[in-house]
């Protein structure tokens, strides 16, 4: 899978050997969904850019890409267990344990995926 980025929005892209064209598929949104096309590299990447455009024309209804936060509720004696898991991993604080952890973990089903 191939991916494309436009003012923050992440594209990912198919080729359809049928259809002889590409597709896109905007991922890095959380609640909005948009699939552009095109014949050539170069017109999908002109219709990605105006679908981006256009969507954030309309300033009510933007949705912007995800922030790089995640609120995560954990049961405090898991919490303690985490923090001293981190600890011992050499970790300097439970979010780079965890960034590890899960970079791992969604690298290998992205894999499976592609």
């Amino acid at each position: 899978m191939s991916l494309m980025e436009y003012k923050g929005y992440l594209a990912s892209i198919q080729y359809h050997e049928g259809d002889d064209t590409f597709i896109g598929h905007v991922i890095n949104t959380q609640r909005d969904r948009f699939v552009f096309h095109g014949d050539s590299p170069k017109e999908l990447r002109k219709h990605f850019k105006e679908l981006i455009d256009f969507y954030l024309e309309d300033k009510e209804h933007v949705e912007r890409p995800y922030s790089g936060r995640v609120t995560y509720r954990i049961d405090p004696a898991f919490h303690a267990d985490l923090a001293r898991a981190a600890s011992l991993s050499g970790k300097h604080s439970i979010n780079a344990f965890m960034t590890e952890i899960l970079s791992k973990s969604v690298a290998s089903v992205l894999e499976k995926r592609t």
